[in-house]
This record gives C-alpha cells, sequence and structure tokens, in this order.
C-alpha cells in the first residue's frame, strides 16, 4: 500500500505528468517512474467521474481521497486497497443521503455512523451487515436506516433508542 510517508521518501522516482489512454480515461498526477503507476494525483473518465487522492501501487486503486460518481454522488476518506470500496469516511448523494463512519471494504455499505436523509430522518449507530438483512422485521426505521443499535432522530426532532437485537450474542454474531 503506498502511503503518503511512502509518497514523501520515493519523490525522486516520481515523475508528474498527464496521460490519456485509448478509452479517454485521463490520468494526471505523480507517477512511479518504474512501474508508470500513478500514486497520487486526478482519474477522470470520459463520462465526468474521477478518483482524485493518493493511489495503491500494487492495486492502482485510489486509497485515500475523494470519488465523484454519477449525479454528484462523493465519497471521500480512506479507501480500501483491493476493492477500491470507501472504508471510512462520507458519502454524499445530493438530494437524498449523507453517510458518516465505517463502511464494509466489500459492499460499501455504512456500518457504524449516521445516516442523514433529506427528509429530516438521521439514523445513528450500528447498521446491519447486508448478509444478514433478511432478519429484519419490517418497520419503517429498519427499511429507512437498518439500524441495529443507535438512535433514531425524526424530522420534528424527537429521539428514538433502538436495539433491535438486545440479545448480546446475537449482537456480536451480526457486528
Amino acid at each position: 500500500m503506498t502511503s503518503k510517508e511512502e509518497l514523501d521518501s520515493i519523490s525522486g522516482n516520481l515523475v508528474n505528468v498527464k496521460k490519456t489512454n485509448a478509452d479517454g480515461i485521463i490520468y494526471e498526477g505523480c507517477f512511479d517512474n518504474e512501474s508508470g503507476v500513478l500514486l497520487e494525483g486526478r482519474v477522470t473518465l470520459p463520462n465526468g467521474q474521477w478518483k482524485e487522492g493518493i493511489f495503491d501501487k500494487e492495486s492502482g486503486n485510489l486509497i485515500k481521497g475523494k470519488f465523484l460518481g454519477f449525479k454528484g454522488h462523493l465519497e471521500e476518506g480512506d479507501f480500501d486497497p483491493i476493492s477500491g470500496k470507501l472504508i471510512k469516511g462520507v458519502k454524499k448523494v445530493p438530494n437524498w443521503l449523507e453517510q458518516e463512519g465505517e463502511f464494509d471494504s466489500k459492499t460499501g455499505n455504512l456500518l457504524k455512523g449516521k445516516k442523514k436523509f433529506s427528509d429530516g430522518y438521521i439514523f445513528e449507530g450500528i447498521f446491519v451487515p447486508v448478509q444478514v438483512n433478511d432478519l429484519l422485521l419490517d418497520y419503517d426505521y429498519e427499511n429507512k436506516g437498518k439500524l441495529i443499535k443507535g438512535v433514531m432522530v425524526l424530522p420534528d426532532g424527537s429521539r428514538k433508542n433502538i436495539d433491535l437485537y438486545p440479545n448480546k450474542e446475537l449482537n456480536d454474531k451480526l457486528i
């Protein structure tokens, strides 16, 4: 994995350039002189999506920085070097949802943190991992945020404590 310290220590092997490949993907920034891999900079796709920050030398995936996806979907923070998914930071989907916290490295789903919906609902705590969603009861708060344990804040400001699985053994298996 390429860290900021590694970038600083190997700066003599970096080349700051802009490259465009045959698919129209633009790479700009500091490349490893030996491998040609982008280590720090920006990747812009023809459809307008981009990734910016520090990239892993082995996988080429973004590991720290920002990703702008379709329709303004923005992710910022630390990314898994293997899957490329956000693992800690903030995800924003304009006019719908903002999530902050720790995310699953395989699915990209929020595991622990806060979800704020544009309709005023806020869910904070521990969320259901995807593989156990079928265990949930069909209540509105599970449909909204799939919160296992934490606090739900309604648009009027009232709060509700949630402990969907008070059985500690089951909670430990889910988390």
